[in-house]
């Protein structure tokens, strides 16, 4: 699902690209298995389901934006695309791995005292 949104950046309008890829929702089902000769169970995509937790995802993200508690931007930076299609949150890695914070990896692990 992709949609377009206009909005304003710095005094310039802008349009962004908002892409959400949802991962597909699965449930085991028992179903005939004519080899084996008896009942099985396996996974098959329910997609009612996943649709209803888009829907409710959406709708706590953009009542967050209506509301004024975060601007537009931040509730859907990683989902912002490039003009190219990328991930906007992924060109700011490349160009400046520092930019955002975060460290890529932990490098060690802390002894825990008690």
């Amino acid at each position: 699902m992709e949609f377009y949104v206009d909005t304003e950046i710095d005094g310039i309008a802008k349009q962004l690209m908002v892409r959400l890829n949802p991962p597909p929702f699965e449930e085991l089902r028992r179903v005939w298995d004519r080899n084996m000769n008896r009942y099985v169970k396996k996974p098959f995509p329910n997609d009612a389901v996943s649709m209803r937790l888009l829907w409710h995802y959406l709708q706590i993200k953009l009542a967050l934006v209506a509301w004024g508690v975060r601007p537009f931007e931040e509730e859907f930076l990683s989902e912002l695309r490039t003009a190219s299609g990328q991930r906007l949150i992924e060109v700011l890695k490349q160009k400046s791995p520092g930019l955002l914070g975060l460290p890529e990896t932990i490098k060690e692990e802390v002894p825990i005292e008690n």
